[in-house]
């Protein structure tokens, strides 16, 4: 071998043995002390790696952790009476899980929450409506069956409020089971609305084929009765078919007229089941039923996948106040944020202008209605080797707080209650998790959380 080939033979062994030991520092755990020196993450890339959003198109396609779907995707029905004892005990765990919470209280112009103050204090006389409106992170009931919970553990009240005809989360919801034909006719915010169809306060509506059905059955998991069932609807005629607990049908006429109407249907407190059948096609517009017994608080789930919020201006006026002649709801609650943040965006103004739009909207639909804003939670980026707060989060924020001051209403900063900057990282690791792997959306347990830490912002101004 000549002398050439041996210089270059031991240059490009001293440079593999100089990769191999880089490689073996990365390894190294971050702080580990060698010598008394305390040693640093090693990340060769860390200067030219591209700031990357986890979960870029989450919204298009919602994705579930094992956590999630541990407690939340399953069918009901496969389930034996004693397995489905033990998914109740499983169940009633996370239900009662009581991690710490960061206390933080509302904020805005709270003399607007004197509707709903004053109509929960006469809860025992009267019922209290509150409607939540979300996007995927409400999917499911999440946050909304604990606030109700909550509620109607202190104040009254039995039953899970609004359930659409048809729902895109009937697979993973634990409050009530539904099924329904396929033959279903829809429009929605979420799916489109190419009929150009009213849209019901739950952003969606259904019309039938000839028997059309849909059927809601009550879960070991949530075990709230119900004696009143509302079936809400418009553009109506004819009469319909309904059995309770599968037994024998029986018919109740509807309403004809282009405003929202009820079919109030009184079933015993023992109702497992109940299904209604649509005897001829297009017979209606059919938005939703609603579950209640006595006086107390009711707390309707409005789920609207990978929306902004700013949608809620295509309900209509008029259905609005039509729902809430009904319902006569006394706090809407907007828990929207996490889809504005997917694309990077950093100018909010535009979200700004349209949600202020939106709460004027729901203004002069609901002239006597508390209206309170959450702001977005954290959202991590991954950034070199670390997962930091998404940059354009406060920003978002800052936009939801002009909204908030700009229309006069109320404001709960879900940012701070989590833990402020940096703090999604803390909910993935927590034991049990209490947010999903893809650093955006929470599990069961930190729905639960969230929904713990609002309500006791809530109960902190009804004692006042």
């Amino acid at each position: 071998m000549s002398k050439n080939q041996i210089m270059n033979y031991k240059s490009f062994l001293l440079i593999a043995i100089a990769i191999v030991f880089a490689l073996i520092l990365t390894l190294i755990p971050e702080g580990t002390t060698v010598f008394g020196y305390q040693l640093k993450k090693v990340d060769f890339f860390s200067d030219i790696k591209k700031m990357e959003t986890v979960g870029e198109s989450i919204e298009k396609k919602l994705i579930f952790d094992e956590e999630y779907v541990k407690y939340a995707s399953f069918d009901i029905t496969k389930y034996s009476e004693s397995i489905n004892n033990v998914l109740v005990y499983e169940y009633n765990k996370v239900a009662n899980l009581n991690a710490p919470m960061q206390s933080v209280g509302l904020s805005g112009n709270l003399s607007n929450l004197s509707y709903f103050i004053q109509a929960i204090k006469n809860a025992g006389s009267s019922k209290v409506r509150i409607a939540h409106f979300g996007d995927s992170a409400i999917e499911g009931d999440l946050v909304t069956a604990t606030i109700r919970n909550n509620l109607q553990k202190n104040y009254n009240g039995s039953g899970v409020g609004f359930v659409s005809i048809t729902s895109q989360d009937i697979s993973f919801r634990t409050t009530m089971k539904q099924s329904f034909s396929s033959d279903w006719k829809s429009g929605s915010i979420m799916t489109g609305n190419p009929n150009k169809w009213k849209l019901g306060m739950n952003g969606a509506v259904a019309s039938p084929q000839a028997n059309s059905w849909v059927m809601y059955e009550t879960t070991p998991f949530y075990k709230k009765t119900f004696t009143n069932v509302r079936l809400i609807y418009t553009e109506a005629k004819g009469s319909i078919k309904y059995s309770v607990n599968k037994g024998a049908e029986q018919t109740a006429s509807l309403v004809a007229g282009s405003d929202v109407k009820e079919l109030l249907i009184t079933v015993p407190s023992s109702t497992k089941n109940i299904k209604l059948t649509i005897p001829t096609a297009d017979q209606g517009k059919f938005f939703g039923v609603s579950f209640e017994s006595d006086n107390g608080v009711y707390v309707d789930n409005y789920p609207l996948r990978g929306n902004s919020g700013v949608s809620i201006k295509d309900i209509p006026k008029d259905i609005l106040t039509g729902f809430n002649k009904l319902f006569n709801y006394k706090l809407i609650i907007l828990n929207f944020g996490l889809n504005m943040t997917t694309s990077g965006t950093s100018d909010f103004s535009w979200y700004e202008r349209e949600m202020v739009k939106v709460i004027e909207h729901l203004k002069a639909a609901f002239p006597q209605t508390s209206i309170i804003i959450m702001g977005v939670g954290d959202r991590s980026t991954k950034q070199g080797t670390q997962f930091v707060t998404d940059p354009g989060i406060p920003k978002l924020i800052k936009a939801q707080k002009n909204v908030a001051n700009t229309t006069g209403v109320v404001f709960w900063d879900l940012f701070e209650a989590m833990g402020g900057q940096n703090s999604m990282p803390k909910w993935v690791s927590s034991n049990p998790p209490l947010a999903m792997k893809d650093y955006t959306h929470t599990t069961l347990q930190g729905a639960e959380k969230i929904a713990n830490m609002l309500t006791e912002a809530l109960t902190a101004q009804i004692k006042k």
